[in-house]
């Protein structure tokens, strides 16, 4: 199973949550209902990203209120426990510089091992998935329009705020900015000064 279907086994196309539930996870499902309706070049993308940063609320949640929800298991590459260890590990310190040593460690294994196992069994290499679970993260924080995004950059594990802006306009097609301006009312979108935020 590749990680897109694993995301779209979460947040599947036409799901939707109520606000009673959790208003952050309702207010991302009509963002998704939405990019699953546009017709545009980046919408599948755009699509994607909403659905990968519902599983990251999900998953937090469901950490808060003691359930456990482990990773699925695929056919062939790393078992679900490890990738249970991967998960967790990328989750303590994801605002931290994480190597592919630290998270081959963290699955008790050779780092070239553990490359090769988890990109058989989540259809992607180390790296990448770390930077989608940095963006994810970033996208829950971005539903606070009163956080700044250099903040957000620093907080989910870079440097700079150019770099994070680069890699989030890779994985979801837009800009942070752009992002947050699509998912929240307008009406909630101001910098530290009380002036409606620019996109880039």
């Amino acid at each position: 199973m590749s990680f897109p279907d694993l995301v779209r086994s979460f947040a599947p196309e036409g799901q939707t949550v109520s606000g009673d539930q959790d208003p952050v996870a309702a207010r991302l499902s009509e963002a998704l209902a939405a990019a699953e309706r546009d017709p545009s070049e980046f919408s599948a993308l755009y699509a994607d990203a909403v659905r990968l940063v519902t599983v990251v609320r999900r998953l937090s949640i469901e950490g808060h209120t003691g359930a456990v929800h482990e990773p699925q298991t695929t056919a062939a590459g790393l078992p679900k426990w490890r990738l249970k260890l991967v998960y967790d590990y990328v989750t303590m310190h994801l605002g931290e510089k994480v190597t592919l040593a630290d998270m081959a460690a963290a699955a008790r294994l050779s780092r070239m091992h553990f490359a090769a196992l988890f990109l058989r069994a989540t259809g992607m290499r180390p790296h990448q998935y770390l930077l989608q679970r940095r963006i994810a993260a970033a996208q829950e924080l971005l539903l606070d329009a009163n956080q700044p995004i250099i903040q957000i950059a620093i907080q989910v594990g870079f440097q700079t705020q150019a770099h994070f802006t680069t890699v989030f306009k890779k994985i979801t097609g837009v800009t942070p900015a752009k992002w947050r301006e699509t998912v929240l009312p307008q009406s909630s979108h101001s910098d530290q000064f009380g002036v409606h935020a620019v996109v880039p």
